[in-house]
Parts: C-alpha cells; sequence; structure tokens
C-alpha cells in the first residue's frame, strides 16, 4: 500500500460511499439482521426524501433488548407471584 499522511487525508477519500439506510418505521429486529448480515455497527435512520433522521447503533438495539426483557422478566415475576 501507498503510505498516506493522516493529516493530508480528507473524508472522503475514506468515507463509506454505498452506505445501507433504513427507514424510521423499521422494526427493531428487522435493523439487526440487516446490521448483521451487512456487518456494520451503525445505520442511519432516513425518510422517504433520504432526510437523516438520526442513526442506530448496535449498542441501542443492545439497550432496547435488555429493557424490553427486564420488562418481559418483571410481567412474569408478577404474573407467577
Amino acid at each position: 500500500g501507498q503510505l498516506r499522511y493522516p493529516d493530508l487525508v480528507q473524508v472522503g477519500e475514506v468515507m463509506t460511499r454505498d452506505v445501507i439506510t433504513a427507514h424510521p418505521d423499521t422494526p427493531i429486529a428487522e435493523a439487526a439482521q440487516i446490521m448483521q448480515e451487512r456487518r456494520i455497527r451503525h445505520l442511519p435512520i432516513v425518510n422517504d426524501l433520504d432526510d437523516i433522521h438520526g442513526i442506530i447503533s448496535l449498542g441501542d438495539i443492545n439497550a432496547w433488548h435488555v429493557v424490553h426483557q427486564q420488562a418481559q422478566i418483571e410481567h412474569l415475576n408478577d404474573y407467577i407471584y
């Protein structure tokens, strides 16, 4: 490879060009599947006009799973006792 000096490299030279995106109405499970299949850690969320609404990360999805599982455990615990 060619030696490149970081302070001379522009973002456009190293950025991802074909960005995978999802719509705000995409279910969490589908977003997680997209990220797993494409081996990406961040998924930009865009509307039908390609306006960016935000970005979801694997950390966001993992945190959602933890909260969801805790709520389900509490519900089942209440049901049993």
